[in-house]
């Protein structure tokens, strides 16, 4: 029987927490998303939206 690929679970991430350092410039370009993008995102939460620890949204 062939061996099935694991999916990996950072393909298509929905959500990211976030840690010391990370900026919005630097989340969004580990995520591959536009800044603007990710704000829209993450209304929900008042600004400064990306404290240490947060669970943020990843738009899609």
């Amino acid at each position: 029987m062939a061996k099935q690929a694991k999916a990996s679970k950072k393909a298509n991430p929905t959500t990211y927490v976030v840690v010391e350092g990370d900026s919005e410039y630097l989340v969004s370009k580990k995520l591959g998303v536009s800044v603007g993008s990710l704000r829209d995102a993450n209304t929900r939460f008042p600004a400064p939206y990306l404290k240490v620890g947060r669970k943020i949204n990843v738009p899609q």
